[in-house]
């Protein structure tokens, strides 16, 4: 065989043509056969820089490159299991990039941003190496060009895909564990299912109670850390796109339920050949809960039913529970701040005075986690702890109420809830009210009860 034919075959077997060809599938960048996939491998590579030969005498790029890598497992929560082997690819890479950004060479002849950003894996790896490329653009002198990031971007996408596949025959099982009361456990547990419709989700718990639990799990997401040997990821009851995306990569991979995804996203592609796809989010999930349950031949799992009766925030907050602080000159205390949100329940009969009580505990703990989007306290308990029927109020200041941890908020909204899931519409309100700062500033602006209820049933 000549030695063109050899490095040929070396490119098309490379993982990272692999890799370039499965982002063009799922983007449908328009190519006419194989060839022209190893042609834009070749064009990433730098023309063959892979497999070039050049002794690595420049320990200053090498210790660049290594610092960026050790970034982006920091930041992506990945273990890469190739570093070294992805590093000689960098280091060759960079040579012949040096003299391109230097000398402001563009590198325009494919279109690396509608392939990157088209993908989400790519995109995530994009995103997070901005903040992981640092030393070696200290070593370059120069920042590096957009281009040229996401160039490096495939290198490391390609190290991600080059994990080694385990059949899985049973679809993985995990449990939400929350420290902070079922209202953030249950938020917790319906995002985790819209971002994983490939994991079954058992349950939420507490920390106490989750020895309890008789059935067994793969897998654990929670708020903090949780001491077991089982694998344990720490995530946050609202995440960013941004966040979302690395966690799903992380969990995919250690997992290695790439498979399904890869076969999903290739289903898809052909469906857009023929078809308009409305939804195509809505369609990824629920092709992948199919593909996984026919994969590993998963009888049918009955989940409980639970409510369909959901019930609004309005619903919950009347117009009688609603404390509108706008006369104050002064600002309160946060458990002057609570003691007045939970007045409204108390007087009800929702609540007895045990349950205020235990808020109070509850909210000095500066690890508290009973605040959405550092914009709203949801203070809650168990229905045990002086609960005696559904029931919240909402508490407008236009000073700020100071709590432990450094916690600023203008409004809380003491929940009180017994075991029924009536609730979900209504924290699902509550955190889009978190989320959009206008409607948190017309609250604020609101001169009346009667303003403050109307905002809340529009939401």
């Amino acid at each position: 065989m000549k030695k063109e034919d050899k490095e040929t075959d070396k490119i098309i077997h490379s993982f990272e043509n692999d890799f370039v060809g499965q982002v063009i599938e799922q983007v449908e960048f328009p190519i006419r056969d194989q060839s022209d996939v190893s042609w834009i491998t070749l064009a990433l590579l730098s023309a063959n820089t892979i497999f070039n030969k050049s002794n690595m005498t420049d320990t200053k790029i090498f210790e660049a490159i290594h610092e960026t890598i050790t970034i982006f497992e920091n930041k992506s929560t990945l273990n890469l299991l190739n570093k070294t082997a992805l590093a000689h690819r960098l280091f060759f890479h960079l040579k012949p990039a040096f003299y391109r950004i230097k000398y402001g060479v563009p590198f325009d002849d494919v279109d690396l941003e509608s392939i990157s950003t088209s993908n989400l894996e790519i995109r995530t790896v994009y995103e997070i190496l901005k903040d992981c490329i640092a030393p070696i653009e200290e070593y370059l002198g120069r920042e590096m060009p957009d281009n040229e990031l996401r160039l490096i971007s495939f290198y490391f996408g390609g190290e991600i895909l080059n994990t080694p596949m385990v059949g899985n025959k049973a679809r993985k099982r995990a449990v939400v564990v929350c420290s902070n009361g079922m209202i953030v456990a249950n938020l917790m547990k319906q995002n985790l299912e819209e971002l994983f419709p490939e994991i079954q989700f058992l349950t939420t718990s507490s920390i106490r109670d989750l020895n309890k639990f008789s059935q067994e799990f793969d897998l654990i997401f929670s708020n903090i850390p949780i001491g077991d040997d089982i694998p344990n990821y720490v995530v946050q009851p609202l995440m960013s796109d941004t966040e979302k995306s690395r966690l799903r990569i992380k969990v995919l991979r250690d997992f290695s339920l790439n498979n399904v995804v890869k076969q999903t996203t290739d289903i898809i592609s052909i469906m857009k050949k023929y078809s308009q796809i409305m939804n195509e989010e809505n369609l990824f999930n629920e092709l992948s809960k199919y593909l996984f349950s026919t994969s590993n031949a998963l009888e049918t799992i009955e989940k409980p039913k639970v409510s369909t009766n959901y019930l609004p925030l309005s619903s919950y907050i009347t117009k009688e529970n609603i404390i509108h602080s706008v006369e104050m000159t002064d600002s309160l205390s946060w458990q002057e701040a609570l003691k007045k949100a939970c007045k409204p329940l108390l007087d009800q009969k929702i609540v007895v005075e045990e349950y205020v009580e235990f808020l109070l505990e509850q909210m000095s703990d500066e690890d508290a986690h009973y605040f959405i989007n550092e914009a709203i306290a949801i203070p809650h308990t168990l229905p045990e702890n002086g609960v005696i029927s559904q029931g919240a109020s909402l508490l407008v200041s236009p000073i700020p109420i100071e709590f432990p941890g450094n916690h600023s908020v203008h409004f809380i909204i003491p929940f009180a809830l017994t075991n029924s899931d009536q609730h979900i519409l209504a924290i699902n309100q509550v955190v889009k009210l978190a989320k959009d700062s206008a409607l948190q500033h017309e609250l604020l602006q609101a001169q009346s009860i009667d303003q403050i209820h109307q905002i809340i049933k529009e939401l």
